[in-house]
C-alpha cells in the first residue's frame, strides 16, 4: 500500500462529514477506531488493490497513478488531498469504494471525487466504481461531472470547514443529530456536539374527543 502525508482538513472526510473533518484539522483528538472500523479500513484498502488488478487489464502500467497527490487552499488552509487512481491518457480521477451498500457510498464518493476535480489542475473528468464485497461485483462505473453549481457548493462547504479551523464555528454535521452521530461511527462524535443542548420536549395537550373515545373503549 501507497505511504502518503496527510496534510489540512482532508477531502475525504470533508466529503463525509465537514464537521469532523474541521475537528481533525484544529487538533481534536478522536476516539481510538473500533475493531469494527480497522477492519472495514483493511477491507477498503484489500479492494483498491482490487482495483488497481482491474485497472492493469485495461492501462499499461506507467498509465496508472496510484494515490494521485492534489493539493489545495482555501482560505488560507492549506492541504493534499489523495486520489485513488489517475489515468493519465485519459485525465481520468478514479475513486474505488467497497460496500454491501453501494447506494449508501455512492453520494459522498461521488462528492469526493469532484473534490478532486475541483483542484487538480490536470484532471478533466473522474468516475467511481463500487465493488460489493459480499459477491465482488462491480457497480457499473458512476461518471462524475463537475458543473459550476457543483464549483460553488463545494467551495463553501470548504470555506465552512476553513472558518472552524481558524477560530470560527463549527460546519453542521452530516448526521444531524448527537445519536446519528454516534451510530455512524464517527471517531469525533464525543467532541462534535460539544454545547448541545436537547429541545424541550413537546407537550400535547388533551384532546376531549379523544379522551372520550378512550373512556368509551374502557368501559366496554
Amino acid at each position: 500500500m501507497a505511504t502518503r502525508e496527510l496534510t489540512g482538513p482532508r477531502l475525504s472526510q470533508c466529503a463525509v462529514c465537514p464537521r469532523a473533518a474541521a475537528l481533525q484539522a484544529k487538533g481534536v483528538p478522536g476516539a481510538e477506531p473500533s475493531r469494527r472500523m480497522r477492519n472495514l479500513w483493511t477491507r477498503g484498502n484489500l479492494f483498491s488493490y482490487l482495483g488497481l488488478l482491474t485497472l492493469r487489464e485495461r492501462y499499461d502500467e506507467d498509465d496508472i497513478e496510484r494515490e494521485r497527490e492534489v493539493p489545495w487552499a482555501v482560505n488560507g488552509i492549506n492541504g493534499v488531498g489523495h486520489a485513488d487512481f489517475y489515468i493519465r491518457s485519459e485525465r481520468r480521477i478514479i475513486e474505488f469504494k467497497s460496500s454491501t451498500a453501494p447506494d449508501d457510498v455512492a453520494e459522498r464518493a461521488i462528492t469526493q471525487a469532484k473534490l478532486y476535480l475541483l483542484f487538480d489542475e490536470e484532471a478533466e473528468s473522474a468516475g467511481v466504481h463500487i465493488v460489493n464485497p459480499s459477491d465482488l461485483e462491480f457497480e457499473q462505473m458512476i461518471p462524475v461531472v463537475l458543473t459550476d453549481p457543483d464549483r460553488q457548493q463545494l467551495t463553501s462547504l470548504l470555506e465552512s470547514v476553513a472558518e472552524a479551523v481558524n477560530g470560527g464555528p463549527l460546519p453542521p454535521c452530516s448526521q444531524g443529530s448527537p445519536s446519528a452521530c454516534r451510530n455512524s461511527g464517527c471517531l469525533w462524535s464525543e467532541h462534535a456536539w460539544d454545547g448541545w443542548e436537547a429541545p424541550e420536549p413537546t407537550t400535547l395537550e388533551p384532546n376531549d374527543l379523544v379522551l372520550g373515545l378512550i373512556r368509551r373503549w374502557h368501559a366496554m
